[in-house]
């Protein structure tokens, strides 16, 4: 794979691995990843997931294609629903509003825009497996976010 100035290591560090799920959090809104469809760069961008309280907008997100709606059980019993909207699958911008409110989810859900074959889907993130910049030296994997020779978490 192509070489990248702001590659990183997962491996050991002192019997750590150096890539943590809150790195996720720090990165840039898209990460170049390996379409599993045709095995060419992908752009992925991270979900936002959030608790909606207002009830007509959560009817919205129930009906759009662009929205996973769930209800957690938050403390003492109380019913929260969680919406988390994948904001490149939103045809026509239906739900634009919720991308304001909602921040970006570490959780590694997200949308997978492919532009070899032009898929256009829902990706779970299997960080770095999914790595488009990602090589192996000596037993550990070197990988980056994207092209860009950015130095670490801002």
């Amino acid at each position: 794979m192509l070489c990248c100035p702001a590659l990183r290591l997962t491996g050991g560090c002192y019997g750590r691995a150096m890539t943590h799920p809150f790195e996720l959090a720090t990165a840039p809104e898209s990460i170049a990843v390996r379409c599993p469809d045709c095995t060419g760069m992908a752009a992925w961008f991270a979900a936002r997931s959030g608790i909606v309280e207002d009830k007509e907008l959560r009817r919205r997100a129930a009906e759009s294609q662009a929205c996973d709606v769930d209800a957690s059980v938050g403390w003492g019993n109380n019913r929260q629903t969680v919406v988390t909207y994948y904001t490149q699958l939103d045809a026509g911008n239906a739900m634009r509003e919720l991308a304001g409110r909602l921040p970006r989810t570490a959780s590694g859900r997200g949308t997978r825009l492919c532009g070899a074959c032009g898929k256009r889907a829902r990706h779970e993130l299997n960080w770095p497996d999914d790595a488009w910049f990602r090589c192996e030296v000596r037993g550990k994997t070197l990988w980056a976010w994207d092209r860009s020779p950015r130095r670490g978490p801002p």
